[in-house]
This record gives C-alpha cells, structure tokens and sequence, in this order.
C-alpha cells in the first residue's frame, strides 16, 4: 500500500497539480508550516531531523528574543488531532551577508531554523523526503536544463484551513527576470520561474524550490509576469551550499 502511495504521489507531483490528498501530504511531509503564536507565517522544508530551512525574508520581522513564540508545525497539517506536532525553535541562524534592508532583493536570502528537539521518525517523509544529503550542493546558477527546478510547494490559507498545494515551474531566464524586475542584473543566487497561477500569498513562501525530490532552491515572493501567469523568484541552494556546512558544524 505504501510503495502504491508514493507511486501516486510521485505522478501527482510530476503533473504538477494540487497536492491535498491523502498520498502528497505523506510524500511532502518534509514541507512545513512556520507559526507565530499558533497562526502560520511561511512554508519551510526539514532540513535535517533538528534543521528546517525557509526564507530570511520570512522572519525578518520576528524578534529573535521571543522565540518561544516561534513553532515549527510538521507533519499532516490539515489535521491537527492525530498527524501533526510542533516544534520548539532554539536558535535562528542567517547568512551574514543576507541584508536585511534590501528585503527581498537581497542575495543569500535563506534562514535555518535550529530545534530544541529532533522530528519524529513518523513525521519523516517516504523514499521522496529532502535531506541534507539530497540537496543539490552544487550551482544551479547556469541555464542548463537539467538544472531547473521544476515545482514549488507550501502550506496556505484557505476557506477551510491550511492546504499544502504544488505548483509546476517554467524556467525564465536570468536576463529575462531581471527586466521584469527592473533590475539591470541580478544577484548571484537569485533564479526566476513562472507560474500559471495569481495572486499567490506571501505565506505560501519560504518553502521549497524542487527538481523531483532535490530541493534546489527555496521561494521568496511573485508578481505579475503577464495577465494568466506570475513571476516567481527564489534562493539557488547551490552558492549558498558552504554557508549551509556551516551553519551546522
């Protein structure tokens, strides 16, 4: 039953649809939700079984003093009874080149999150689960095919609670985001997708940027690319893969 299940999740993933069955929340269980007092702030993906990563971006208004108020939820959110838990956070660790005030703009834009204690092993994904040894630990900065990611994933808002939701990725290039942001060139580590969807929320970021199973990349913010589709720019793991050993030795 299980191998039918993530062979199901595995073809969900692949056509890019929505992920709230039953079988993608097993598959995606490394995505969580980053709350503030209870409520959801962003997405973020485990890391290690003491290690979520996510956005600077998404914290960058919390205060580090009042980090029991900061928790990370795991597991099958979209119920709260029985398949989720969350997590105390002991430290947050940031790049020291990320620059706040430039936002969302800035190079190096990913935080990791330290618990006090390890995920369960019940909360581990199925063979599909992002660890630090399926990062892509390389530069993913080229415009090689092979190299693009090709799903985003996070937890949003809906009418009847959070929902986990996927969306499939079309490559834009370096050149082409950087005119559409207005910007003469971009950062180093800053790649742009598009995305047949609109008006996607700012908590839904954070979460993982995705080649199959390696996350590649992790989601900052959109804006409109032209009226069906939305820009969608994020941080390439690859130059930011020493930073990362780092902040874990």
């Amino acid at each position: 039953m299980k191998r039918q299940t993530f062979v199901l999740a595995c073809f969900l993933q692949f056509l890019g649809v929505f992920c709230d069955s039953r079988a993608s929340f097993e598959y995606l269980s490394f995505v969580v939700s980053i709350q503030i007092k209870g409520d959801h702030q962003c997405s973020g993906s485990i890391y290690s079984v003491r290690n979520v990563l996510t956005s600077a971006e998404c914290l960058k208004n919390f205060d580090e003093s009042n980090l029991q108020d900061l928790t990370i939820k795991v597991g099958n959110i979209s119920d709260f009874e029985t398949s989720t838990k969350a997590y105390s956070v002991k430290a947050i660790y940031l790049p020291e080149n990320y620059h706040k005030n430039l936002g969302n703009r800035s190079a190096h834009n990913l935080a990791l999150i330290r618990l006090i204690e390890p995920i369960e092993p019940r909360f581990e994904a199925v063979s599909g689960d992002v660890r630090a040894d399926q990062l892509a630990m390389f530069n993913f900065a080229t415009e090689n095919i092979t190299h693009r990611p090709k799903t985003m994933k996070g937890w949003q808002m809906t009418d009847t609670g959070l929902r986990l939701t996927s969306h499939r990725l079309s490559f834009v290039s370096k050149a082409d985001c950087a005119k559409k942001l207005g910007l003469e060139v971009l950062m180093d580590d800053i790649l742009c997708s598009k995305v047949s969807s609109k008006n996607l929320p700012k908590e839904y970021f954070g979460g993982p940027a995705m080649d199959h199973t390696r996350q590649m990349g992790v989601t900052l913010w959109s804006e409109n690319y032209n009226e069906n589709e939305s820009l969608v720019v994020y941080t390439d793991i690859g130059p930011n893969s020493q930073w990362l050993r780092d902040a874990l030795a």
